[in-house]
């Protein structure tokens, strides 16, 4: 008995570690053409993440198995890399543009780089 509330209590403190990931799913279902602002993104996770501190300790768990177990699918994975890879080229046409706007802001730009990530 004890060995399964430690057990419990383990995984819902992992689980709240993967609360963003898990406030990043959307149960709106499809959205229209519309853009969603940055203060609309935040919204809905500030909510989603209050949703999800309410659920009960087998809720959290249900939630994180499912989490670990759709994570594992190879669409999920191929999804995953074109996010990640959709985010550098962001990151670099944003870098792109701020030099253009202001070249000596690459000197700050670089400052801040990570790797052989510009960072921005």
């Amino acid at each position: 008995m004890t060995f399964k509330l430690y057990f419990a209590a383990v995984l819902v403190v992992a689980g709240c570690q993967l609360v963003p990931f898990a406030s990043a799913q959307s149960n709106d279902g499809p959205v229209d053409d519309k853009v969603i602002s940055g203060s609309d993104v935040q919204n809905q996770l500030v909510e989603r993440e209050g949703k999800i501190n309410k659920l009960s300790i087998e809720e959290h768990l249900k939630l994180r198995a499912a989490q670990v177990k759709a994570a594992e699918d190879p669409e999920v994975k191929e999804a995953a890399e074109k996010r990640n890879k959709a985010i550098q080229e962001f990151r670099l046409a944003f870098r792109n543009a701020m030099v253009k706007a202001d070249p000596k802001i690459e000197e700050v730009l670089n400052k801040i780089a990570v790797g052989n990530n510009p960072g921005f």
